[in-house]
C-alpha cells in the first residue's frame, strides 16, 4: 500500500522520456526556424516558459490523489470526468 503512494511509482518514465525528446526536438526546430530573422521575438524562450508551466501543473496534479482532486475540482460530475482520464 505504501509503495503505491510513492511519487516515483506514479510516473511512467518511458512516457516522460518520449515527451522530453519531443520537447527537445520542438525547441531545436523553433531555434533553427528563427535563424531567418523574420521575427524580432524569441519564440524559443516562450516555448520553454510554457513547457515549465505545463510541467508544474502536471506535477501539481500528480501529487494529489483522487479524493483530493474531487475536493479541488468541486462538482462531482467534473471531478469524475477528470479522474476518468487519470
Amino acid at each position: 500500500m505504501e509503495e503505491q503512494n510513492k511519487f516515483s511509482s506514479r510516473i511512467d518514465f518511458s512516457l516522460v522520456t518520449i515527451l522530453l525528446l519531443l520537447c527537445v526536438g520542438s525547441c531545436l526546430a523553433i531555434y533553427s526556424a528563427q535563424t531567418t530573422g523574420q521575427y524580432a521575438e524569441n519564440f524559443l524562450i516562450k516555448q520553454i516558459f510554457w513547457y515549465i508551466v505545463g510541467i508544474g501543473i502536471v506535477l501539481g496534479f500528480i501529487t494529489l490523489d483522487s479524493d483530493q482532486l474531487k475536493k479541488f475540482l468541486g462538482t462531482p460530475m467534473a471531478s469524475d470526468y477528470f479522474c476518468f482520464f487519470c
